[in-house]
């Protein structure tokens, strides 16, 4: 197996250290984010993202809507993005101390059957635009 993590932050270093330290450098690649990261979900047997905290991440519902198979954990909005598109979406409890419960569902989804998207949207129901919309018009509405 191969593992691309997609991005940067202040952890980074510390896991380029650890990938160096275990070596594990000729299967763990980190790939700068380019603003365009969503043409890279398409190689992917499975999407799988670890969040502690989340709100809820467009790199989820473009990986839903490229038909990749996704695991997560129960952070933020993961589960309502996940509950649209059942079948794709595995979402496990976060477990902090114990990612054994990670690990088995992204051996379940990449043993599993990669499932089909009847075009784009029909597990994403809504586009960046529609979200920006929305997003406008609760802040524009009035309080109640």
């Amino acid at each position: 197996a191969y593992f691309f993590i997609i991005g940067s932050g202040p952890t980074e270093s510390d896991l380029r250290f650890a990938i160096c330290d275990l070596r594990l450098k000729d299967r763990f690649f980190i790939v700068p984010p380019t603003g365009n990261d969503a043409i890279l979900l398409k190689a992917f047997d499975v999407f799988a993202l670890s969040s502690i905290k989340e709100g809820l991440p467009y790199s989820l519902l473009e990986a839903l809507a490229a038909g990749v198979p996704c695991v997560v954990t129960d952070a933020g909005g993961m589960r309502e993005a996940a509950a649209r598109c059942p079948e794709a979406a595995t979402v496990v409890p976060i477990q902090i101390q114990n990612p054994a419960a990670l690990a088995a569902a992204i051996r379940r989804k990449v043993s599993g059957t990669r499932y089909q998207v009847s075009g784009r949207g029909s597990c994403v129901p809504f586009t960046l635009s529609s979200m920006i919309r929305k997003t406008e018009q609760v802040y524009s509405s009035p309080s109640t």
